[in-house]
């Protein structure tokens, strides 16, 4: 008899292995990611303009949107007050009057550039058009793109005319004090200025208006009607500058700009080359390769 037994090692059964099938991964439509200039949405705002000294509510968790009350507490009800606002119109102020109660009210809409987001409660001093000023408060707000930087729809209607505890509650209530500057937005900046960025900003326009001015003077020709090369024995005639002059100021900076005349391109072929010119007007640094630098006697 065998000391040891010889067993059949047993044979361990293969376990199949459960494949995990992974859930395609979604594919959907492409996210553009680019952002819409505010300028572009600036050109499809439609409606008369309208000045107003916007009082913005600054919300917080502790707030709630309501329109000016003259009892809260500076602490519970605060603004951020903007100078010249300019609203867009849509309906003027239409007048109602309650059947029953005899209650008047004046009701409108407008547009808001982008760059303000507007709460119900919103209050806005604005001239009636009668010689007199009124105080307004938004009723209700609209989003009018998807966008980010969108424009808004509000419907305000008026709360009392202008009374000076009216107005020395608002101020008093206001943390923050901005200057609202519309051509900032054209040029992809906020609208919205301190004092000093405000004061700033108007001298420099001072400033380039009258330069603009005084170059006018001083180079444009009136038995041409166009911009001169000076010191020269004879007069001489640069089309790149006088077109790059008319492309870059508008007729308003000066008065010679709207009596300007570009002679045709059709005078000659080197007329319609490339010039460092055209890279600042269209802001494309790539031109200056292909860019004509120097300019002889044709």
């Amino acid at each position: 008899m065998p000391l040891v037994t010889k067993q059949t090692a047993a044979v361990s059964k293969e376990v199949p292995v459960v494949p995990v099938i992974a859930e395609p991964t979604y594919k959907g439509i492409t996210v553009d990611n680019s952002i819409t200039p505010r300028e572009n949405l600036l050109v499809h705002i439609a409606g008369s303009a309208w000045i107003v000294n916007y009082y913005s509510q600054v919300i917080n968790a502790n707030v709630n949107t309501e329109g000016q009350n003259v009892t809260m507490d500076p602490v519970y009800q605060q603004y951020t007050k903007i100078h010249d606002y300019e609203m867009r119109v849509n309906s003027p102020l239409s007048y109602s009057q309650d059947n029953v109660t005899k209650v008047s009210t004046y009701t409108g809409s407008a547009t808001l550039y982008p760059g303000l987001k507007p709460n119900r409660g919103d209050m806005f001093i604005a001239d009636m058009g009668d010689g007199s000023a009124g105080l307004f408060t938004v009723i209700s707000t609209e989003k009018m793109s998807y966008f980010k930087d969108a424009t808004y729809k509000v419907d305000y209607t008026l709360v009392s005319p202008v009374t000076p505890d009216r107005v020395a509650d608002l101020d008093n209530k206001a943390v923050k004090t901005v200057w609202f500057k519309k051509e900032q937005i054209e040029q992809g900046g906020t609208p919205f200025l301190v004092r000093d960025e405000a004061e700033s900003l108007s001298r420099l326009k001072s400033d380039y208006k009258s330069l603009i001015g005084t170059y006018y003077k001083e180079f444009f020709n009136k038995e041409f009607s166009t911009l001169i090369v000076p010191g020269q024995s004879v007069s001489v005639y640069d089309h790149h500058l006088v077109r790059f002059c008319s492309s870059l100021f508008n007729s308003d900076d000066a008065q010679e700009i709207r009596h300007t005349r570009i002679f045709g391109d059709e005078l000659n072929d080197n007329l319609s080359v490339v010039t460092p010119y055209d890279a600042i007007i269209k802001r494309d640094k790539s031109l200056l390769e292909v860019a004509n630098r120097r300019m002889g006697k044709l």
